[in-house]
């Protein structure tokens, strides 16, 4: 609970689930585990989403297009292969704080987006096309 409330990341692998080997973790305790997770929303990857998904955070960049009374927009780009590097990463825009409801698209696509303590929280694919983050009646 301590990771979700600062926003953190924590890695688990887990090895041989079942009841042999040295080193196991019984399909109970791990199912319990998994159920935990889900009910939280916790993204649950395999080691090598792990890696794609922080390689693509750590050479991405985000620029700011635009800038008005109701909406932004901005690019992500990275330096990365495109097919094997294309996960949505949360990108944490500044927002206005009148601002209460948002709607987001990434290349006119509906993508996801909430509101937390004056930030707008979207979820983009570098090299996909223009992000915007549209006030809702704005």
């Amino acid at each position: 609970n301590e990771i979700l409330e600062v926003g953190g990341m924590t890695v688990e692998c887990l090895h041989e689930i079942g009841q042999s080997g040295s080193i196991y973790s019984t399909y109970c305790s791990t199912n319990s585990k998994f159920s935990y997770l889900d009910k939280t929303g916790i993204w649950v990857c395999s080691y090598t989403e792990l890696i794609q998904y922080v390689r693509e955070q750590l050479y991405a960049t985000v620029t700011t297009n635009e800038r008005n009374d109701t909406s932004v927009s901005l690019t992500v780009t990275d330096t990365l292969d495109d097919i094997m590097f294309n996960a949505a990463l949360t990108i944490k825009v500044d927002i206005d704080d009148s601002w209460t409801e948002v709607t987001a698209t990434q290349n006119g696509e509906a993508v996801n987006v909430y509101i937390e303590d004056g930030f707008a929280y979207v979820d983009a694919v570098p090299d996909r096309g223009e992000v915007v983050i549209s006030l809702v009646n704005g």
